[in-house]
């Protein structure tokens, strides 16, 4: 992949999050938190949205759709009640896959004030999870308009442009998102995947270093946060700095395959086969159809006879 890595393939850079991962963490955060504008509602309508997450616990599907529907029927309720039901019932159209029906449902919320800016980014980050990119980014640029000064936006439209593999672009998003809010940690750690994706190494070296510095409060961004800095050592050929941000970026997430390859690699590099090889070894355990980590197998059994 790199020349100044003797020809020893490595596998592809680090991304902030696959869309998989987004999408269950963002449906996650709907289903387990208590309703959004929960002051707002009636207590009926409360009790109706906790029914319906609790019949989909129980994964009894056809109750919690038909609570959604009764509680959207009843008699007075206003607006902003209707907003906070469909984005809930959108959440659950979209975790069993019923897509269509929960876009409809954020685009009725949009309608039904489409002058809250915050419903764009709803349905702008709901595209990103469906690979739609193009609609995405249209979403956060007309939520930019409503609200200027407000990070979310940017970083979003940043977000869509990463999707696309737009890094460039994406970057002068970013650039604007920092403005916005200088102190978000997860604006730098953007900015450093995208970095890293157009092999600015030392650009992203300084903005994994500044997200870090800065505290990230999800675990999983930790872990990219880590991994993403690991992979700049990596391919800078700082093999023992590697090492360390990768055993770090290991206790936060044991199962990243992808970590323990980089960190044979730098073990292989440091001379250190034996070490090597079981961390290739616990690779092949995570991703056992992986070509590239059998071949680096044999490499270093190889060296070793």
């Amino acid at each position: 992949m790199l020349q100044r890595m003797n020809r020893v393939p490595i596998v592809k850079p680090p991304k902030l999050w696959t869309w998989n991962a987004l999408a269950l963490s963002l449906a996650a955060s709907v289903m387990t938190h208590a309703p959004a504008n929960a002051g707002s509602l009636s207590d009926q309508l409360s009790e109706r949205i906790i029914k319906a997450r609790e019949a989909e616990q129980r994964r009894n599907f056809g109750v919690a759709l038909a609570t959604y529907d009764a509680a959207l029927r009843i008699e007075g309720v206003n607006a902003d009640d209707t907003r906070v039901l469909l984005k809930n019932r959108s959440a659950f159209f979209e975790r069993v896959q019923m897509f269509d029906r929960a876009e409809e449902d954020l685009s009725n919320v949009i309608k039904t004030k489409p002058e809250d800016p915050s419903v764009y980014a709803d349905r702008g980050y709901f595209y990103i999870r469906r690979s739609r990119f193009d609609a995405a980014l249209d979403d956060f640029l007309s939520g930019a308009k409503l609200d200027p000064r407000n990070a979310l936006y940017p970083f979003g439209a940043g977000r869509a442009l990463a999707g696309s593999e737009n890094y460039e672009a994406a970057l002068s998003f970013y650039d604007e998102a920092i403005k916005r809010n200088p102190t978000d940690a997860r604006l730098f750690l953007a900015q450093a995947e995208a970095q890293v994706n157009l092999r600015r190494w030392e650009e992203a070296r300084t903005n994994y270093d500044h997200a870090i510095a800065l505290g990230l409060m999800q675990i999983s961004d930790r872990f990219f946060a880590l991994a993403g800095r690991g992979y700049v050592s990596l391919v800078s050929a700082e093999y023992g700095p590697a090492i360390q941000f990768f055993n770090r970026a290991a206790e936060l997430n044991p199962a990243a395959w992808d970590v323990m390859m980089w960190r044979g690699y730098a073990h292989e590099r440091s001379g250190h086969a034996k070490a090597a090889l079981r961390d290739y070894a616990q690779a092949e355990q995570l991703r056992p159809a992986e070509t590239l980590i059998r071949s680096s197998i044999a490499r270093v059994r190889a060296s070793l006879k």
